[in-house]
This record gives structure tokens, C-alpha cells and sequence, in this order.
């Protein structure tokens, strides 16, 4: 168990050193896409800072703002055009369809961890 912790959270690291998408978002919104990997990125992180916290069981909270902003920086945005994004996604009724693509690609890099392990 501690060691699929420790896997998680060396995951989280190697996305967050990841290439950056190149395209810069200034005005407008993030395709789907954008919003998906996005979206990834902050569910890994979420997961490793509550990995972080239930293995070392201290009172030392890590800052889920401090991944946020690495995130959109990682991905060229910020945290206006997100939720500028998300806002429009969700009130067109888009949001279901992208979240589903977040589960895919979760669940595909978790089978690809447990058979790294393997």
C-alpha cells in the first residue's frame, strides 16, 4: 500500500516536470482537450497531497494553491481563463463529457503503473 503511495506521488512529480504545451491563452477559452489534461494534473496533485499527509501523518498540510499555480503555468494559462473555461463547459452541458475523459486517462495511468510494478 505505502508503496503505490509512493508511486503516486513520483507520478505527480513527473507530470508536474512534463513539457509545457506551447500555446499561450491570453483571451478566449481552453478546448476540451486543454481542459482535460488540466483537469489530470489537478486530480494527481490533489491525490498527492492527500498521499502526502496520510503517509507522513503530520499536521503539515501541503498547499493545494501552490500545485494549482504550477499547473497553469505548466499549461500557459491561468486560473481566470480556467474557470472561464469550466464555467462555460458546465453551463453547455460539456462538462460530463470532458470529466469522462479525465476518468479514462486516470484509470489508464493507474493500469500502467500497477504493471510497471508488476
Amino acid at each position: 500500500m505505502i508503496a503505490k503511495r509512493i508511486l503516486l506521488v513520483t507520478l505527480g512529480i513527473v507530470l508536474l516536470c512534463g513539457c509545457a504545451n506551447n500555446k499561450k491563452k491570453e483571451d478566449g477559452l481552453l478546448t476540451p482537450d486543454e481542459m482535460v489534461a488540466i483537469l489530470v494534473d489537478i486530480h494527481l496533485f490533489d491525490a498527492t497531497i492527500a498521499t502526502y499527509n496520510s503517509v507522513e501523518k503530520k499536521d503539515v498540510k501541503l498547499s493545494g494553491e501552490c500545485f494549482d499555480s504550477l499547473i497553469y503555468s505548466r499549461h500557459e494559462c491561468n486560473d481566470s481563463i480556467f474557470r472561464k473555461s469550466f464555467e462555460y463547459y458546465a453551463l453547455e452541458g460539456k462538462i460530463r463529457d470532458i470529466y469522462e475523459e479525465v476518468i479514462d486517462s486516470l484509470n489508464v495511468m493507474k493500469i500502467n503503473q500497477e504493471q510497471k510494478t508488476k
